[in-house]
């Protein structure tokens, strides 16, 4: 049985009428008050032609199959893994109403999505409404529940964990994020008006065992800038977190939809396993994610524009979802070299888009030397060759 969700019909209850028979098994149930299973969607089926739950009253004829989809809890990738699912059962139940019921954090994330026809705030009193749907789904922690009983072996997405608890199976697997036009407008503004590059840095997760240290971010920073010309922007949840420099701007501890809609403008970014990678995919932005204690076959492989990261071969208990033994955790497996994810970021941007007025040379000491070479009419090109431990990006 999959816990923590109801799919199935609110309980029995006396006197109900419909269009049934007098006899009919399920009538007798009503009246008698039995309970069918919980998970018995045969009854919901049966019961969306006939007895309508809303106080004995019989459904009429335009009343819509009513379906409560909700999550109490968790962060931005979370909900948006699991718009994935909304978006199939939508498609798989196109004349009933949904509503999308999340924490007031994140509700506005869901707000335009047009898979749902409510996006309501989640509170304490949420579950006393459950009776007056058809049908309600609470995703809120079928995902946690499943990990733990296999940690360290997981091998489902939680994407996949949300799809069978609503019982369907998505075609699309990208999340539902949608920038407004008025909002892309605002956070174009936030660019720096000078053609170069923007680079953004998604600096912590939820976990500290999937965070990488400060140390090797600012390093980082400081190799996109003083090497590719780029403008850096951080992004965290808190406002004081970060640092300030040449060409460093912050976009921490803003509101969800601000930060997302100056986060959609970026060339590309850099992001660990956070809500800020669901972002990433949903967006489409070419992108670099870092991966440790989590397997990112289960995490990233649904997302085509991004490049992994991972740091499995440095630790030897990697993957272990942050399971047995984490209090002894030195994070080897993040201990990630900042020139590594340099070339990753390279690779996500593609070729000729680090070429231009700001790019310089780069002098990395023992790297094999990769030319981004002009090809007239062609455009531009990779080529590799190993004759100088030097890397030279040319506009």
């Amino acid at each position: 049985m999959t816990t923590g969700v109801l799919a199935a019909k609110r309980s029995w209850e006396p006197g109900w009428e419909g269009e049934l028979p007098d006899d009919h098994p399920l009538v007798d149930m009503a009246r008698t008050g039995r309970r069918l299973p919980p998970d018995n969607r045969l009854a919901v089926m049966l019961l969306g032609g006939g007895i309508s739950p809303t106080n004995g009253r019989s459904r009429g004829p335009r009343e819509r199959h009513s379906v409560l989809i909700g999550r109490s809890c968790g962060g931005l990738g979370d909900v948006l893994m699991t718009s994935v699912a909304v978006r199939a059962y939508r498609r798989s139940h196109p004349r009933s109403r949904i509503t999308y019921a999340l924490p007031s954090a994140l509700r506005d994330t869901q707000i335009n999505n047009p898979d749902v026809d409510e996006v309501v705030e989640w509170t304490a009193t949420t579950p006393k409404t459950f009776d007056d749907f058809d049908e309600v789904y609470d995703l809120s922690r079928i995902d946690h529940a499943y990990e733990r009983e296999v940690i360290p072996h997981v091998d489902k997405s939680r994407m996949e964990i949300y799809a069978e608890a609503l019982h369907v199976e998505p075609t699309d697997w990208r999340p539902f994020y949608r920038v407004e036009r008025s909002e892309t407008e605002a956070a174009r503004r936030f660019r720096v008006p000078d053609g170069r590059l923007h680079i953004g840095l998604g600096l912590r997760s939820a976990s500290p065992l999937r965070d990488m240290d400060r140390d090797r971010w600012v390093e980082l920073s400081a190799i996109l800038v003083n090497r590719l010309g780029v403008q850096v922007v951080l992004f965290d949840r808190q406002a004081s977190f970060g640092w300030d420099g040449p060409y460093v701007t912050r976009a921490c501890g803003l509101p969800v939809r601000d930060m997302a809609a100056i986060f959609s403008t970026m060339d590309a970014v850099v992001v660990l396993d956070s809500g800020l990678l669901h972002l990433a995919g949903a967006l489409g932005l070419p992108t670099v994610a870092l991966f440790g204690s989590t397997d990112p076959r289960y995490r990233a492989d649904r997302y085509p524009s991004v490049k992994v990261c991972s740091g499995i071969t440095r630790c030897r208990r990697a993957p272990c979802w942050c399971g047995p033994g984490k209090e002894e955790c030195r994070r080897e497996c993040m201990a990630f070299d900042p020139v590594e994810i340099f070339w990753a970021l390279l690779y996500a941007l593609g070729p000729g888009r680090v070429a231009g007025p700001w790019a310089t040379t780069v002098d990395l000491s023992g790297s094999e030397e990769r030319r981004l070479t002009d090809s007239g009419n062609n455009g531009r090109r990779w080529s590799t060759r190993r004759e100088r431990p030097t890397v030279a990006v040319e506009a």
